[in-house]
């Protein structure tokens, strides 16, 4: 169920419309010298204040009718009890088009001059089931007008030219245009996602739920949902993907853990890791990936 959280216009407007009743806006009433006089105008001043908290509450419905309310999505339960599989936690990225490098398993970077191509990075673990974390780093200075993460199948394209959002560009995948906040399927932005104000923060999560086709983002605070729905089985295995679009761009996306039921191979890790913000983010430890043909399922 959502909560609706009231915007800081609402409250801004209460704090008038309390100060305005209390009559600290307004100076004191001189004394009159005579009794009748100064109860006259005591009662007068008592009217005034009356009508004006009634007009200023009025205005305070109107003005604030318009105003959006943010609807926040509970996290899902299995969000909280993820924990790392040995057999993804080796994964990271081993399939980039000719713009980018893999400095790392877990971070991409864009070396192409200019922007008027999108480059795609693809992860080299594919999902078929189960439910999955993702943790992303994708500063703001980095994104410009579109940058893509989502998943796909094992033939979606990782170059788009001219630059356009890449993850979600056809059939073959579907994803988030962090710099729009809008989700692309078709090539098409279909809808809204991640709140009404704002910008996506450079640290937000992805949640993969390989077993009914969805897929969800949010941040450390918040969650925003599930905006792409119903992933057609024929796409499965499903590969997190990225598009970049910027020259010298750094992007991070690392996994984080799997719900204890999910439908991968292998003993599940003793630990439990739970989604929270960190102290501060620490760029990851280099692992060497073992051999891949990027067809690995899991």
């Amino acid at each position: 169920m959502a909560v609706l959280i009231p915007t800081p216009r609402f409250y801004l407007v209460l704090l008038v419309v309390a100060g305005v009743s209390t009559g600290n806006v307004f100076p004191p009433e001189q004394k009159e010298s005579e009794t009748a006089v100064e109860n006259n105008a005591s009662v007068t001043t008592t009217v005034a204040i009356s009508v004006i908290v009634l007009v200023c509450l009025i205005c305070a419905i109107l003005y604030c009718a318009g105003t959006p309310i943010v609807h926040r999505d509970p996290l899902p339960p299995w969000a909280f009890y993820i924990q790392p599989h040995p057999n993804l936690v080796s994964h990271g990225f081993n399939s980039v088009s000719d713009g980018l490098t893999i400095t790392n398993p877990t971070t991409v970077v864009r070396h192409r001059n200019g922007s008027f191509e999108t480059d795609g990075a693809r992860w080299s673990g594919g999902i078929s089931g189960g439910k999955h974390v993702f943790e992303i780093i994708w500063p703001e200075v980095y994104r410009g007008t579109t940058a893509t993460v989502g998943v796909g199948s094992l033939n979606a394209p990782l170059f788009l030219k001219p630059k356009g959002p890449l993850v979600g560009n056809d059939k073959l995948s579907r994803g988030l245009d962090i710099s729009s906040k809008r989700v692309i399927q078709s090539g098409k932005p279909v809808k809204r996602c991640c709140g009404s104000n704002g910008l996506i923060p450079q640290q937000f999560f992805m949640y993969v739920d390989a077993d009914s086709g969805n897929v969800g983002f949010g941040s450390a605070a918040e969650f925003w949902g599930f905006p792409i729905t119903g992933i057609p089985k024929d796409l499965y295995p499903l590969y997190v993907m990225t598009g970049v679009s910027i020259s010298g761009a750094h992007v991070q996306v690392m996994y984080r853990g799997t719900a204890p039921d999910a439908n991968v191979p292998g003993p599940a890790a003793p630990q439990v890791f739970i989604v929270q913000q960190p102290a501060q983010i620490q760029m990851p430890v280099t692992v060497v990936l073992p051999p891949s043909d990027g067809n690995q399922k899991y």
